[in-house]
């Protein structure tokens, strides 16, 4: 071996002097690895432990596998063979980190010439942890960079929890006739609020899928039900390398809190295959697509009444269509509501007009009922409406697209774009779908010739009026807050902003239209999806040419009334005609779209209206996340209490 391969989650630990044993076995001890504490999940993980010796002639290394649970000490054979590491290699893993340690004692080379091997000054214990199921509990709140997304969650939600049992707890005083005693009550509302924040049931699957050029590779997915109290649960699948438990089950708890608020009877779900779909084939993907819809089948987690999956990171209308191929055909061939189980498919598939576009233009609605509230942009130091306001946008993908083309539309200019494969900035404007349709052709957005490559060092922290945040998670931490200068955040993705970032925000002023709300436009228009595949008809078509008549009616009305007060002279040759856009509008054919995109738009607003109600009931002026938590909560622990705690999950 002529070097280590290195990992990020590295630590060193110094050995006390060896002591030769029989069998010239060298066994070395440190108090040092009780200090070493792992994540959380099996008793065991896989490592790579490397020995670097004092006495060896260029600094060697020995490499043997081996299980660590925690222990005190460690064997090994002197008599393996041993092959010199460049002194960079371990240099470099002294400086890494391991998520759960409690102390890092590092070694530092005190040779100019990198190149040269290392000579120990003593045995060297080199532990690589190789597989971390979940985030470790030792990680500081402090430290948000590192945060997992579940303990962002986690910290949000107990930060509304804590002022509902507050005022669950005054209301119950302020009861003429109580049935209880107040202790008894606090111990209900706070168990009450402890059955709502867990994960209710995950699993887990692996299975193996035949890639194109005949091997076998096992795949590992995760599917979470946060809760069940509404039938059923609803959550995207999300194909990404980078997916694991602990995201999994945020963001499931997360689709539990955004149901709620919107009034979708939902409970929270979501899913992830570790993929990178990029290095897999359209058929590859496809075989991946369909086994999974088998194995979650299999296990009880996709059913219309059950579980309903929908469009994620790294997933549409194509994955989204085979499974319900999959599942109508092999599951539900004697369903007919089969088609349910899953939304956001191709409309000729069951799917819906205006999904695709609902989840940016959720983002839009969103930002138009903020943007249009006179005393909320008296406080950020903003005029009303979109009039001169200019936005950048990170994601460009299906939500970020939209949700620029609605601005722009609406009057706002776009002045940056922030995407994996470049950064684009141009102060006089960026057309959305012109720069949609150079992706479209050359594959990226680098190159686009209507803009500049952004020179700065961040272009998130590029002045701006609203900051549209619809790439992936935690992305804004506390360092990066300090340097926005955008006004508004809109969160389109799902927790973009963490809890310290959140914090530094409030203190300048920034309005952060919370993910819970302002992404909630996809849950609603997969609702209805669901409701029409239930329906088996589309929108519009009982009632458009109805709704038509009325109103044409209605102005014949109106012109006959007239006609008959006014004199024969006057009157002659009066025809009431309405305005195009009335008469596009009001006279034509509603469309699906138009209906969706009406009742989406309805939803969002009354989420809003409770949501700035709550704001001003608890006095907590811009913090407008913890007032769409608030909503969110009361809601279900409302239900709790009246279904009962002990019958529903």
């Amino acid at each position: 071996m002529t070097g280590i391969k290195i990992v990020p989650n590295a630590v060193l630990l110094w050995l006390k002097p060896a002591t030769k044993t029989k069998d010239s076995v060298l066994k070395y001890s440190s108090t040092l690895t009780s200090n070493l504490t792992f994540s959380s999940g099996p008793a065991s993980f896989r490592t790579l432990v490397h020995l670097c010796y004092r006495n060896a002639p260029s600094g060697f290394v020995a490499n043997c596998s081996s299980h660590i649970q925690r222990s005190a000490s460690f064997t090994h054979d002197a008599a393996q063979t041993f092959s010199p590491i460049p002194r960079r290699t371990v240099t470099a893993m002294s400086r890494a980190k391991v998520r759960g340690q409690t102390s890092i004692h590092r070694w530092y080379c005190p040779y100019k010439d990198w190149d040269r091997p290392l000579y120990c000054p003593g045995p060297l214990l080199v532990v690589q942890q190789r597989h971390i199921v979940s985030k470790s509990a030792h990680i500081s709140d402090d430290d948000d960079e590192n945060l997992p997304l579940s303990r962002n969650v986690g910290m949000f939600f107990d930060k509304a929890a804590a002022l509902l049992v507050h005022k669950v707890v005054e209301d119950f005083k302020s009861l003429p006739q109580k049935h209880r005693s107040l202790d008894e009550e606090m111990k209900l509302i706070q168990g009450t609020i402890a059955v709502i924040k867990p994960c209710a049931f995950i699993i887990s699957l692996s299975f193996p899928i035949r890639r194109d050029n005949g091997t076998l590779e096992v795949v590992r997915a995760y599917r979470a039900q946060h809760k069940q109290h509404r039938l059923p649960s609803k959550g995207g699948i999300r194909f990404s390398a980078h997916v694991d438990y602990d995201e999994v089950t945020a963001l499931a708890a997360l689709m539990t809190y955004k149901c709620a608020l919107v009034n979708a009877p939902f409970g929270g779900a979501k899913a992830g295959v570790q993929i990178d779909p990029k290095k897999y084939s359209e058929g590859e993907l496809e075989r991946i697509t369909r086994r999974l819809t088998i194995e979650l089948s299999k296990k009880g987690f996709i059913h219309p009444g059950i579980d309903v999956p929908a469009p994620d990171m790294g997933t549409g209308e194509r994955e989204m269509c085979w499974i319900a191929d999959t599942y109508a055909n092999i599951v539900g061939f004697s369903d007919i509501n089969a088609r349910a189980c899953v939304t956001g498919k191709p409309v000729s598939q069951g799917g819906i007009n205006g999904r695709t576009s609902a989840t940016g233009k959720g983002v839009f609605v969103g930002i138009k009922y903020f943007l249009t509230d006179k005393a909320c942009m008296d406080v950020i130091g903003l005029k009303p409406g979109f009039k001169d306001k200019t936005f950048i946008v990170q994601g460009f993908g299906n939500v970020g697209f939209h949700a620029a083309r609605y601005l722009v539309e609406a009057g706002a200019k776009c002045i940056g774009v922030a995407e994996m494969d470049a950064n684009l900035y141009n102060k006089d404007g960026i057309d959305p779908v012109a720069l949609d349709e150079y992706r479209r052709q050359s594959g990226c957005l680098a190159g686009f010739p209507a803009a500049q490559p952004y020179q700065g060092e961040n272009i998130l922290c590029e002045k701006c009026d609203i900051l549209v945040a619809a790439a992936c998670e935690r992305v804004i931490t506390k360092k990066i807050s300090q340097k926005i200068q955008a006004k508004i955040i809109a969160e389109g993705a799902n927790g973009p902003v963490t809890p310290g970032a959140d914090k530094v925000l409030m203190e300048k002023k920034v309005l952060v239209i919370p993910d819970l709300f302002i992404n909630a436009g996809g849950v609603t228009v997969s609702y209805f999806e669901w409701l029409k595949n239930l329906n088996h008809v589309s929108y519009g078509r009982l009632t458009s040419k109805f709704e038509r008549d009325s109103n044409l009616h209605i102005i014949e009305s109106v012109e006959k009334s007239i006609n008959k007060w006014l004199d024969s002279d006057r009157a002659k040759g009066l025809n009431l005609k309405p305005d195009p856009k009335v008469k596009d509008k009001y006279l034509g054919y509603a469309s699906e779209k138009d209906i969706v995109h009406a009742g989406l738009e309805h939803t969002m607003e009354r989420a809003a209206e409770v949501i700035m109600d709550t704001a001003r009931t608890y006095n907590l002026g811009l913090d407008i996340r913890t007032a769409a938590y608030l909503v969110s909560i009361e809601k279900i622990y409302n239900f709790y209490r009246e279904a009962g705690v002990s019958s529903v999950i």
